[in-house]
C-alpha cells in the first residue's frame, strides 16, 4: 500500500503545480496579452482613421489647387483689365469726349454738367449729368460707345421718356454718370 500514497503524492504535487501554471499562465494572458489584443484594436481603428484622414486631406489638397489655379486665371484677368485712371486736371478734356461721343451717335446734348469731387480712399468720384434727346436706338448706341470709350464712367442712373406719338422713336433722356479718377494721393495714369 505504500506504493498507491507515494502515487497518490506525486499526483498530488503535478496537481498543485499544474494550477500554479495555468494560474500563472491565465495571469500572463490577462495582464499581458489582452491588453495587447486591446491595443491592437485600437492600432486598427486609429489606422482607419488615419487611412480616411489622409483621403480627406488628398481631398482638400486637390480642391485647394484648384481654387489657386483659379485664382491664377482670375489675377490674370485682373491685370489684363487694368485701368489707369485720369485726374481731375483732365475734367474739360472729359467732357469733350463725352459731347463728341454722343454726337457722332446722333444724339442731341441739351445739358452736361458736372458735380464736385467726392473724395474715396483709393479713388476720387466725379458726378456728371447729361441730359438730350434723339432716337431711341442711337441713345442706346451712345451709352454703349461711351462704356466703349471710358471704362472709367459708370452708369448710376437713367430716365427715358419717349415723345408720346405712336410710331416715333425720339426720345428724351437724362444720365447720372459716376466719372471715376485717381485720388490725390494716387499716381494717375
Amino acid at each position: 500500500m505504500a506504493r498507491r500514497t507515494k502515487r497518490f503524492r506525486h499526483t498530488k504535487v503535478d496537481t498543485v503545480g499544474a494550477a500554479c501554471a495555468a494560474f500563472i499562465l491565465f495571469g500572463a494572458f490577462w495582464v499581458g496579452v489582452r491588453p495587447m489584443l486591446h491595443s491592437w484594436d485600437d492600432v486598427k481603428r486609429l489606422t482607419g482613421q488615419v487611412v480616411g484622414s489622409r483621403a480627406q486631406l488628398e481631398a482638400v489638397q486637390a480642391e485647394h489647387r484648384g481654387l489657386q489655379r483659379s485664382i491664377g486665371v482670375a489675377e490674370t484677368g485682373l491685370r489684363s483689365l487694368a485701368l489707369e485712371l485720369d485726374s481731375s486736371d483732365q475734367l474739360a478734356s472729359r467732357q469733350e469726349g463725352i459731347g463728341s461721343v454722343l454726337r457722332e451717335a446722333g444724339v442731341t446734348v441739351e445739358q452736361l454738367t458736372v458735380g464736385t469731387v467726392q473724395p474715396g480712399e483709393l479713388l476720387d468720384v466725379v458726378p456728371l449729368r447729361i441730359s438730350g434727346s434723339g432716337p431711341s436706338p442711337r441713345v442706346a448706341a451712345a451709352m454703349h460707345q461711351l462704356r466703349e470709350r471710358f471704362p472709367d464712367l459708370a452708369v448710376t442712373s437713367f430716365r427715358i421718356n419717349s415723345g408720346g406719338k405712336a410710331g416715333s422713336q425720339q426720345v428724351t433722356f437724362g444720365f447720372d454718370l459716376a466719372w471715376y479718377i485717381a485720388s490725390d494721393g494716387a499716381p494717375a495714369g
